[in-house]
């Protein structure tokens, strides 16, 4: 499903993509690094920092993608609310969802229970990649194309 997903994100535009690697996310990765001719990927140091990247991508004609893991988008709360959401760039968050349910290590629940509060108090919408078709994320980015949307991968 992914392989499909992120081609058919490509064709929307999405070809551009930024963010820091976690586990959940591996067949994300995997298909980036082995097709570097369809999209650009340009690794953030941080979370924060792949934020900046992302908004500097859109300003610059790009639909960004970023991806990373529910702890660094609490890590980028700041940056998404100083640079993304006053200045309305919409960025696509595709984020590994660690402590899901209160599954994982002990370390990842705390932030399991935040992420989905944590994007509504942002206004921003979600879908669950286990949950969704391709058909229906592709809609769902289709729809308010001008605001953030994310992505959550839970396994």
């Amino acid at each position: 499903m992914v392989e499909l997903l992120l081609s058919e994100l490509i064709k929307k535009g999405y070809d551009f993509y930024t963010g820091v690697p976690c586990s959940l996310l591996i067949s994300f990765f995997n298909y980036i690094y082995a097709n570097p001719s369809k999209l650009t990927y340009v690794s953030g140091l941080r979370e924060d920092t792949a934020v900046g990247i992302s908004a500097g991508a859109y300003l610059a004609g790009k639909k960004p993608a970023i991806l990373m893991q529910n702890s660094g988008f609490g890590s980028s709360i700041n940056a998404i609310t100083s640079l993304l959401l006053p200045y309305d760039i919409p960025v696509f968050f595709i984020i590994g969802y660690r402590g899901y349910q209160g599954k994982d290590t002990e370390e990842n629940k705390g932030m399991g229970a935040l992420t989905e509060k944590l994007l509504a108090d942002l206004d921003i919408p979600y879908l669950f990649l286990q949950k969704s078709s391709v058909n229906e994320i592709m809609d769902f980015l289709i729809v308010n194309s001008s605001k953030s949307r994310a992505l959550l991968i839970t396994e």
